[in-house]
């Protein structure tokens, strides 16, 4: 969907010590939480992250997704799940895992804060 397009993921808390495989509540596989399993220990939207449709709306922290949806499962669902500005939207995930979503071309980007001393 449109608004799917270009998703910023905002962090508002650290994010929590790196552990292959899936997240729990000390630890977190970033890249298969956006991968593959959109989970919500340590990723609760409002609390520890937000999401916008715009890099402008995430700089100026307006225009923030309302809908958060994850993964309760064994479900290899990626990022954002079902989740969406004002409703939940089904199958705009990502997965590396399983077919089926319409999200079939992805690009993740980090933007590393200019006083970072590490990756």
């Amino acid at each position: 969907s449109e608004p799917h397009r270009n998703i910023v993921y905002q962090r508002l808390t650290a994010f929590p010590a790196y552990q292959e495989g899936i997240s729990t509540a000390t630890t977190m596989d970033v890249p298969e939480l956006f991968m593959n399993k959109w989970r919500e220990p340590n990723n609760v939207m409002h609390v520890d992250y937000e999401l916008y449709t715009s890099v402008s709306d995430a700089l100026s922290k307006t225009n923030e997704w309302q809908k958060a949806d994850y993964n309760t499962n064994s479900n290899n669902y990626g990022f954002p799940r079902n989740s969406g500005p004002t409703s939940h939207i089904g199958n705009n995930w990502n997965s590396y895992k399983w077919g089926g979503a319409t999200a079939e071309n992805h690009g993740f980007y980090v933007e590393v804060p200019g006083d970072a001393t590490s990756v």
